[in-house]
């Protein structure tokens, strides 16, 4: 739930290797990339409910379970952004200063920040918070392409603040999700027998197609065998994620590409995606800002840049 009401609370930047916060009765969050994912989408959509409702499904392939996280949804202009991030890992990280649940008061992204990040990065010791096509990004800060830098400052707070959902409440609220499910399968079993009687008239119609299943397993007896049906299913979505993340990393390979870093090689192996770039060395920076952004490892050799994208699925 967004808020748009001022709060007094202190604000701090949580990140990996930060100093212990100043005291304060209750605290104000922000966290940085390190603590959530975003997703920024183009959809022809207007609620906040309809991107609630498909944020499962556009963040599901960097989430492993989805019950642990809990999910923002925002619109910005022509852009929807879905948030990700794990109320545990919060938690665990604040207990190291002393800061139990009850101290978190409201709960801000660094991404709603990102006009700011622009101008001038903050300064997070050894890195830096900067801004990257768009997105808050953690860099070291060699590869920054201005002097300036900046402390976090609490006028940085974004206008609009989200309560922070912890652990204990997200817990609950899957199993409320759980209780509302199972009530709703009672009352469709209740709906399945008042239909019943109906259901009858379609019995003929259900045995014409079995017998026409039991022909096809006829021709082919091996397809008769739930084993063979789920490895021939499995083989085939195995083949269309692996065709799915070769077409990712090769998007990701071409935002790289420009007349001043040419692709010299492609090559495609069992587990991963190998390029290798010719890069104009004023370009050198700019071209590992990018492949950062784009989490793609990168290794240099003079000019000559080698980009590498594991891929997971396997055949």
């Amino acid at each position: 739930m967004a808020l748009s009401f001022k709060s007094n609370n202190r604000l701090i930047l949580l990140y990996k290797g930060m100093e212990k916060p100043p005291k304060a009765k209750k605290y104000d969050i922000m966290l940085s990339p390190q603590f959530y994912i975003i997703k920024k989408e183009q959809l022809p959509i207007k609620y906040n409910f309809q991107a609630k409702k498909i944020a499962p499904s556009i963040l599901d392939e960097f989430l492993d379970d989805i019950s642990e996280y809990e999910i923002i949804t925002q619109k910005e202009g022509n852009l929807w952004s879905f948030i990700a991030y794990k109320p545990k890992e919060v938690e665990t990280f604040l207990k190291q200063f002393n800061i139990t649940p009850d101290k978190i008061g409201n709960l801000y992204f660094s991404d709603q920040i990102v006009k700011e990040l622009k101008k001038v990065p903050i300064n997070l010791d050894q890195k830096a918070l900067s801004a990257i096509d768009g997105y808050a990004t953690i860099i070291p800060k060699t590869m920054l392409t201005t002097n300036q830098i900046r402390p976090f400052s609490q006028n940085l707070r974004p206008k609009k603040a989200f309560l922070f959902k912890s652990s204990s409440k997200l817990k609950n609220s899957n199993f409320e999700i759980s209780k509302g499910a199972i009530a709703l399968s009672v009352i469709l079993a209740l709906l399945g027998l008042a239909f019943f009687a109906e259901a009858l008239t379609y019995q003929k119609a259900l045995k014409l197609k079995q017998d026409k299943i039991d022909a096809i397993y006829a021709q082919n007896p091996s397809l008769a065998s739930d084993l063979t049906r789920e490895a021939i299913k499995k083989k085939y979505e195995n083949k269309e994620k692996r065709q799915r993340a070769i077409r990712e990393a090769i998007k990701a390979f071409s935002a790289l590409s420009s007349k001043k870093s040419v692709l010299q090689k492609l090559e495609l192996q069992k587990d991963k995606i190998v390029a290798s770039f010719k890069v104009d060395p004023k370009e050198v920076r700019h071209f590992k800002s990018i492949a950062i952004t784009n989490r793609l490892n990168i290794k240099q050799n003079g000019n000559l840049i080698f980009v590498e994208e594991k891929l997971w699925i396997k055949i």
